[in-house]
Formats: structure tokens, sequence, C-alpha cells
């Protein structure tokens, strides 16, 4: 069954030394997105940045680039429910933050309209016995 759906995907760069910290950060804004969505998936990456990459308009950046812990958080929700996942993803990653101590300020997120599909594996293998 396919469905329009939303796909956000919030990168949280973060300088957290902490590693309980992290760990109980990870949770806080997995749950909040379990709740709000049934569902997520966390990784952790390693992001770049120029210090001053945030001056809009340049064609090219001068600074050093410099890099960062990232959390990367995807999750996806029906259309018609984006703009409620957002405010509530960006209220729960900032409470977490403050929360746990996780150093970060600027959030990347990306917002794409997708068609969800699910299978199951265990329907398509009982299709398979039967047959």
């Amino acid at each position: 069954m396919a469905r329009n759906q939303t796909k956000f995907i919030f990168q949280i760069g973060h300088a957290n030394l902490n590693p309980v910290n992290g760990i109980r950060f990870d949770r806080a804004i997995a749950a909040a997105a379990s709740v709000h969505c049934g569902g997520c998936t966390l990784s952790h990456k390693t992001g770049y940045w120029c210090e001053d990459g945030a001056e809009k308009g340049r064609k090219a950046f001068q600074a050093k680039a410099v890099s960062e812990m990232c959390v990367d958080l995807e999750l996806t929700c029906e259309a018609g429910k984006a703009e409620a996942v957002y405010e509530a993803m960006t209220r729960s990653i900032a409470e977490a933050a403050t929360e746990y101590a996780i150093d970060t300020n600027w959030v990347h997120v990306s917002e794409t309209q997708i068609t969800g599909r699910h299978f199951s594996v265990a329907a398509i293998m009982a299709d398979r016995v039967s047959a």
C-alpha cells in the first residue's frame, strides 16, 4: 500500500564529550520521533562546515573547514501531519539538548515529499511456503 508521506532528516551537529549524555539524548529524540511517527532511524556521522557557512549570499566560503560529531535522525510521517511533526520534533530536540547538556545550536533539516511503502517478510514467506 502506497502512502503520501514527508521524510525529515534532522542533522544535529554537536560537541558532546559525555558519552552517557549522548546516549540519553539519542534515546530521548528517538522516543519523541517514535511517539509522533511510529519509529525512526538514528545514525552517527562526522559533519564538516566552514566557520563562515552561515553567511547568506556567498558564492564561496573562506573560513577553514572544521569537523564535528553529528546525529542524523530520519523519520517519515503522513503528509498531513508534517507541520505538526516538525514543530514537535524541533521542541523535543531543543529540550533534550538542554536537558542532557548537548553542545549544539544550528540543526539542519531536510524535508522531502515521498511515497512510502511497507511489506511483510513473514507474509511473503508464508505465501511462498503455502504455494
